[in-house]
């Protein structure tokens, strides 16, 4: 026997904010990155220490072309990261180097 449910009106706050994450990284995908913003910011509304939602604005700024509101989200990501994973023995590689091409393209390295 097949049991049909209707989907909630409103999505719980974890499934809400991973829904904004999801479609966020699509937007990107789809290089939409104003769209890809506006669930950065949403994600962020619900959740301002959310490692999802900082880079997903990062990526969206970088697509933007503004370079230097990236950094300063990729900055705030990386002290958001050692926050969250005070004994991480490896640093958040990924959004160092993230910074560091940001800044060879504004011509700052």
């Amino acid at each position: 026997m097949l049991k049909i449910i209707s989907r909630p009106s409103q999505l719980s706050g974890k499934a809400l904010k991973e829904s904004y994450a999801l479609h966020g990284r699509y937007c990107l995908l789809i290089e939409d990155f104003n769209q890809a913003k506006e669930f950065a910011q949403k994600l962020l509304a619900l959740d301002a220490h959310s490692l999802a939602g900082l880079s997903l604005l990062a990526w969206a700024l970088e697509g933007l072309e503004k370079y230097e509101a990236a950094i300063d989200i990729l900055q705030k990501l990386e002290h958001e990261s050692w926050r969250q994973y005070p004994r991480s023995y490896e640093p958040p590689e990924e959004i160092i180097y993230r910074i560091q091409r940001l800044e060879e393209k504004l011509g700052k390295k």
